[in-house]
């Protein structure tokens, strides 16, 4: 059996650890589903302060309506700046969210 290699995934996605809060500038969100359960993906273009690309996908209801509100404001053709902070573990995780500065356009690259 060949040994997976798992530092490899974590490079391109973005991984929320309890009780570390995380910066993150989104942008293209669109509604999908993942194994069978409605989510959320977005483009990550900014991590505590950092360039890059990166995806970000949630299932979590909870931490989907926490950033609802800031999508909402945004509309569809802006980027959001947030502080994401996971919470709990397993049934008792809850996540806040609050915005970083003002709402941006999204940047023409």
């Amino acid at each position: 059996m060949t040994e997976i290699e798992w530092e490899k995934f974590d490079t391109d996605f973005i991984r929320l650890e309890t009780g570390i809060a995380k910066r993150l500038k989104l942008a293209n969100w669109r509604l999908g589903s993942w194994f069978n359960m409605p989510g959320i993906r977005f483009e990550v273009i900014e991590e505590d302060g950092k360039k890059v690309s990166k995806a970000f996908t949630t299932t979590s209801k909870r931490l989907i309506r926490a950033i609802k509100p800031f999508i909402v404001k945004a509309g569809k053709e802006t980027a959001i700046s947030v502080s994401i902070l996971r919470v709990g573990e397993g049934l008792n995780t809850f996540y806040e969210v609050q915005a970083l500065g003002k709402l941006e356009q999204k940047e023409n690259d």
